[in-house]
């Protein structure tokens, strides 16, 4: 189920062309960082620009906190992260600098839609860092932030599941065990396909690392 509009005026994105927003606190003991590059141009709307750029801020900010709604504000984050971190110094061994950074960047444009991708690095004094991958969708014409039934009609989403799960498992071995793989929080449309990534502990030990399925747009068509 492909998208379709009929506006006279199509948006004119530019990827790369500037920073909308940056945020940075470094100390002795921890530094925490984040940036997010905007989606400049002319929309058939100027509020959708300001729309999708203000969504990219709180899902920069989301990211970088790791919470899926409702995200503090930077100041009041950093100020928990200084907390954990004195706490952290107290226990032996806690002499380690924390690194906490979020990137969010656009990554591919369509006359209908823009992708930023967003990569999440954390280092804590943990025996690994953590990483994190997350594909974001939005409407150029709308603004609205982009589910999979807007690419692949819901009623197909279930013959969609077992090709990830089959690539998946090709990847990962039959033995890896799941109920059902999650689609909608994984998914960019991107343009050698539907592409969905796992990242390190989605699905499994994080000690597996990240996987991403590629599904080709025909055989998305075909469905």
């Amino acid at each position: 189920m492909l998208l379709a509009c009929a506006c006279a005026r199509k948006p004119k994105v530019c990827p790369g062309c500037g920073m909308l927003s940056e945020w940075q606190k470094a100390t002795e003991h921890f530094e925490v960082s984040a940036q997010a590059q905007a989606v400049l141009g002319e929309f058939p709307n100027d509020a959708v620009g300001k729309r999708i750029n203000a969504r990219l801020n709180e899902i920069t900010m989301a990211h970088l906190q790791q919470v899926d709604e409702a995200p503090v504000p930077f100041d009041a984050f950093v100020e928990r992260i200084a907390d954990e971190n004195d706490s952290y110094r107290k226990q032996p061994g806690g002499d380690a600098k924390w690194r906490i950074e979020c990137r969010c960047k656009p990554v591919h444009f369509t006359d209908q839609i823009v992708v930023a991708k967003c990569t999440y690095y954390s280092s804590t004094g943990a025996a690994y860092p953590q990483t994190a991958t997350y594909y974001e969708t939005f409407d150029l014409y709308t603004g609205r932030k982009m589910t999979l039934s807007d690419f692949v009609d819901p009623a197909r989403h279930e013959a969609l599941r077992k090709l990830v799960e089959a690539d998946f498992r090709k990847q990962r071995g039959a033995d890896v065990e799941f109920e059902k793989l999650p689609l909608d929080d994984h998914f960019a449309p991107l343009n050698e396909g539907l592409v969905f990534h796992y990242s390190p502990g989605d699905v499994g030990p994080h000690a597996r690392g990240e996987t991403t399925v590629v599904i080709p747009w025909a055989a998305v068509k075909g469905l």
